[in-house]
């Protein structure tokens, strides 16, 4: 779906993040509509692969995630404040300077024409799934979520969206005041759990999208009721209907093996 005009941002579900400006909002686009945009916005290259054109990006610096410059915020007397086993993994940062970053995030959005939004899913399970909500600048990453996350089956079941979580990805710019906010680099990758929203700064690395959800996913379903049990791995079905399940360190193909046909 493509939305234009003064009330793009409305009827795209973002006017609710402070996100007003933009007069044309691409919304769930299909992978060739996304390849068609990558293109013409000259965001990388096309190679020529066994299936077919495949669209090629350079994520810069970033080859993988940045864990060293992913933060949650620390709202004391939460939840997550309770639950979260706070340390150099789960690095505590500031609602006052989430606050700062989600403002410069949607500052950044409302100088735009043009937006990216991918509702869909996170779970399989349809009593723990979660609705995930984001907002991109670059098509490719929006093709990434595309592929990463679970889309919709039909419309109808986006009807009413209203996302368990957002996140607001303004990779193009960086945090010029990291040392005042107690970070480690200019890039940021800040949850908010309580706040349902997150903003991603200086990082191009598609991963970051992916794997802050999956974050999210191993804090909340230990909670459900009854509890489940997240693994770091992949899954895959077979010929036969079997199911096979791959472990191993990022970057070992789990992803790349699990999306094989």
């Amino acid at each position: 779906v493509t939305f234009t005009g003064s009330d793009a941002c409305e009827a795209a579900g973002i006017a609710g993040l402070g996100i007003t400006s933009p007069s044309t909002i691409y919304k769930n686009q299909t992978f060739e509509q996304l390849f068609q945009h990558e293109v013409a916005n000259n965001e990388g290259k096309i190679a020529s692969a066994e299936y077919g054109e495949t669209f090629t990006v350079d994520t810069g610096k970033f080859t993988g995630r940045s864990p060293k410059d992913k933060w949650i915020v620390k709202n004391i007397g939460s939840d997550s404040d309770a639950n979260i086993d706070w340390g150099k993994v789960n690095q505590p940062t500031t609602p006052e300077v989430f606050d700062e970053l989600y403002e410069k995030a949607v500052k950044h959005f409302n100088s735009l024409d043009k937006a990216y939004v991918f509702d869909g899913f996170c779970g399989a399970n349809p009593k723990s799934q979660r609705k995930i909500r984001f907002v991109h600048e670059m098509a490719w990453q929006q093709h990434f979520v595309t592929n990463m996350f679970i889309r919709a089956n039909d419309p109808s079941d986006l009807e009413g969206f209203e996302p368990d979580f957002t996140v607001i990805n303004a990779c193009s710019q960086v945090d010029e005041d990291w040392e005042r906010h107690g970070l480690n680099s200019e890039v940021a990758v800040v949850f908010n759990i309580e706040k349902k929203c997150a903003v991603i700064f200086g990082t191009w690395y598609g991963g970051e999208n992916k794997k802050g959800i999956f974050s999210l996913m191993n804090y909340w379903l230990p909670m459900e009721n009854p509890p489940q049990f997240p693994m770091h791995c992949s899954a895959n079905v077979g010929k036969e209907g079997d199911s096979a399940l791959f472990f191993g360190l990022s970057g070992t193909g789990k992803t790349t093996l699990s999306a094989d046909p």
